[in-house]
């Protein structure tokens, strides 16, 4: 059991949803969300910590249509008057919570990826309750055909997918589970082996587990798990990096954390490589039906070398810790392994398409060949029914052509079936 003083927890979960470019500059007309100026209101320090190409692939306008790349959602929207109960398993049955902010970005490929902030009320400042709440709420998303959409489903579908997309369960299909980051603020300093177990459960989402409960984990994994997927800089904080969420602990951070770095910048670098996953992903799945379109291929191609040259970055930033928690973000995600894969396939297709087309151009030259040995046949049996040849000469030349076209056709017949 780890008993701690729990000052804060918060939550950001983040999903992705494809846009329509027309329902944009609806949207910012309705006035339901409105330009999120972090980096503009920012642009000196972030140009002083961020590298100049990072900073445009993740704060880059849409130039067709001038509309800003991040939004948030207003203020006075009726989400963030909403008292919400969230139904969990456990003595609590239920948790109060309301939302503290809504933010969508939009990348390329009509794909976007939203972001829903909450603060987990004091009443539920421990750990149990951090686990419930953030489980049922991410998990919520699956059910049996979305018959009996829970909260979240309803609550991501009125405010955000449906503001986007003439389809509000056009997402759906995207978000099997939603990914989440959680921020604890604990108000003193564990020992180093309770502190990775509080990492483990509230990272996994998992009830603690003793010396008798059959789903304790290995230990091989466990430390696998903590050891291998950490990051741990300074003595205040340890962060615990896994594919379907990110969890902080920190000690006593609050008070001089000032600027949410975790909560508000290091976030961005989580959504970021999120997105590099969902997309390499979605064109890792277009692949597999493109060998018969050859046009379509090229172009699924170019994306892919538009995307390495764009989004592929081995540093991002002037500072240590950036770098550390991107190298370790892409690292959890696969990033690396999922673009030589794409490579690899691209090569592989590209191969095929190459041998179909020398098939292709070995049939014409065979039929330009055929054509060319009977019109020369034809010439001179023409010939020969002039010139006075025996009888036998006649059919022993009419042999040899007739076994070259043999021969030829019978080239070509082994040449095809390689």
């Amino acid at each position: 059991m780890i008993d701690v003083k729990i000052n804060s927890a918060s939550f950001s979960f983040i999903g992705l949803f494809p846009y329509e470019k027309p329902a944009l500059g609806q949207v910012l007309n309705q006035q339901v969300y409105e330009p999120f100026d972090f980096y503009s209101n920012n642009k000196g320090y972030f140009d002083q910590k961020y590298y100049s190409n990072w900073i445009h692939s993740l704060f880059s306008n849409s130039e067709k249509n001038k509309v800003p790349h991040h939004l948030k959602l207003k203020k006075d929207s009726a989400l963030f008057e909403k008292q919400l109960n969230l139904v969990v398993d456990g003595d609590e049955g239920v948790i109060n919570f309301s939302i503290r902010e809504v933010n969508v970005f939009f990348f390329a490929d009509n794909l976007g990826i939203f972001v829903i902030k909450i603060d987990l009320p004091k009443p539920h400042h421990n750990w149990k309750d951090i686990v419930r709440f953030g489980s049922t709420f991410r998990q919520s998303t699956i059910n049996e055909k979305y018959e009996k959409a829970h909260l979240s489903v309803l609550l991501i579908e009125e405010f955000i997918a449906s503001k986007f997309h003439s389809d509000a369960r056009s997402w759906r299909q995207y978000n099997p589970l939603l990914k989440s980051a959680i921020f604890v603020d604990i108000g003193e300093q564990l020992a180093e082996e309770s502190l990775n177990k509080l990492l483990y459960l509230l990272g996994t989402y998992s009830m603690p587990f003793d010396d008798n409960d059959i789903y304790e984990p290995d230990e091989d994994y466990y430390k696998g798990i903590v050891y291998e997927n950490g990051i741990s800089i300074f003595k205040n904080w340890k962060a615990l990096c896994l594919y379907d969420s990110v969890c902080r602990i920190a000690v006593n951070l609050n008070s001089v954390d000032r600027h949410k770095l975790w909560e508000d910048e290091y976030i961005l670098i989580y959504i970021y490589t999120l997105y590099a996953r969902y997309f390499l992903h979605y064109l890792n799945n277009q692949l597999i039906s493109l060998f018969n379109d050859g046009k379509l291929l090229t172009e699924q191609r170019d994306r892919f070398y538009k995307f390495k040259n764009e989004f592929n970055h081995t540093k991002i930033s002037y500072k240590f810790l950036p770098n550390v928690i991107y190298e370790k973000f892409k690292k959890t995600l696969d990033l690396e392994e999922e673009v030589l894969l794409i490579e690899e396939k691209l090569t592989r297709l590209s191969l095929l398409k190459q041998e179909k087309y020398q098939r292709r151009m070995n049939r014409i030259l065979f039929m330009l060949t055929l054509l060319t040995l009977i019109s020369v046949a034809y010439d001179g049996g023409q010939m020969l029914q002039k010139w006075e040849w025996s009888q036998s000469l006649k059919i022993s030349i009419f042999i040899v052509v007739a076994s070259f076209i043999i021969m030829v056709s019978l080239f070509y017949s082994k040449t095809k079936n390689k």
